[in-house]
């Protein structure tokens, strides 16, 4: 049996829940698609005192960075998908959201959305 799971015009290439070593440790994803397309995500989770909650994102070669700051129990994320790269003219979407479950531990939640194929038109 195969499922394919689809939304919003693309198709939903991965998504899943993992739990991280500790509630500030880092969730290191790696992308290789079939087009030798490849790029690392680096959601790097950190905590200070204002409590302000807030994401910054940096690009340095093929290593996207996303900062995470006072991401907390009540959960945390991007609210919708987020643009990350463009491969053969379609787009690749990133999304997560954040949960710290306990004193010491986080849990966090993805998905990876890829732009549907246009329909081939038949012409020449």
């Amino acid at each position: 049996m195969q499922i394919y799971l689809s939304s919003g015009g693309c198709d939903i290439i991965a998504s899943g829940q993992t739990f991280l070593f500790g509630r500030q440790e880092d969730l290191r994803i790696r992308v290789e698609m079939e087009q030798g397309f490849s790029m690392e995500i680096r959601l790097n989770f950190m905590e200070n005192e204002s409590g302000e909650v807030r994401i910054q994102s940096r690009l340095k070669g093929d290593i996207l960075t996303i900062s995470c700051l006072n991401f907390e129990n009540a959960g945390s994320g991007v609210s919708a998908p987020q643009e990350i790269a463009e491969i053969d003219g379609r787009k690749l979407y990133f999304t997560f959201w954040s949960y710290v479950d306990g004193k010491e531990s986080r849990s966090v939640r993805y998905t990876f959305f890829y732009e549907k194929k246009p329909p081939f038109s038949g012409m020449p």
